[in-house]
């Protein structure tokens, strides 16, 4: 596991109540149905590719709901692959009393500080119906653009906020999950990232003008054939 091992913030104003442990945080490409693997997907030069980060509680009984929830996500490649951050959309669902979060901030920013997610805060002061508990929610929505042919692997982390939840009936862990099938990472210690991938996106070339240019000639010349038999 690769730690780096930053000085950990205060909760910044953020009141907890019970004790704390972690979520899981998963991305998939579908933002009905909650992923069981880490989403491997892929996109052309030059074109978007929109995905999801998914959350639940590492707590099977309910009893327990994300206070607060701060994150980096880092695109990595060891083969040249490149893609760049557009937006980052943290998912508020619920009326005036009753949203997910108290309030929310990309306060890092996209495409900076060595992440792709800079520091995106989510946090309430108090749970409600449409807190993240142990059920998967699309937590947030990603789309990026690919940039240079390649893999790059995605690999999330605590943000100075850090991660921490109330447990309404017993004493928990602080550890989270990134992706599947890896160890749990300490909910406060800033930057540190599970050993595997949480998601993988692979970049492919663009097509080339000219197969481009054949494959409109070769539809002209298709319709003006039925033309001639109509």
């Amino acid at each position: 596991m690769r730690k780096k091992m930053t000085p950990i913030a205060l909760l910044l104003g953020l009141a907890v109540a019970g004790s704390v442990q972690g979520a899981v945080i998963t991305f998939g490409s579908s933002n009905t149905i909650a992923p069981l693997t880490n989403a491997t997907l892929s996109v052309p030069v030059g074109q978007t590719l929109t995905f999801y980060a998914w959350a639940r509680t590492s707590d099977n009984t309910g009893n327990e709901a994300v206070n607060s929830l701060g994150l980096n996500i880092a695109g990595r490649s060891a083969n040249g692959g490149a893609i760049t951050a557009n937006s980052y959309v943290i998912d508020n669902p619920g009326g005036t009393f009753a949203k997910r979060w108290s309030g929310t901030n990309l306060l890092g920013g996209l495409n900076n500080g060595g992440y792709l997610v800079n520091d995106a805060r989510a946090l309430t002061t108090s749970p409600t119906a449409n807190s993240v508990i142990n059920t998967p929610v699309v937590y947030a929505t990603l789309t990026v653009t690919g940039v240079a042919p390649g893999t790059v692997n995605l690999f999330v982390s605590p943000s100075p906020l850090t991660i921490s939840e109330t447990n309404t009936t017993s004493t928990a862990n602080n550890t989270s999950n990134f992706g599947f099938g890896d160890a749990a990472v300490s909910n406060t210690a800033v930057g540190a990232e599970s050993t595997l991938a949480d998601a993988v996106v692979t970049v492919v070339p663009a097509p080339e003008p000219a197969a481009v240019g054949v494959l409109g000639l070769g539809l002209t010349a298709f319709g003006f054939a039925r033309r001639r038999r109509a």
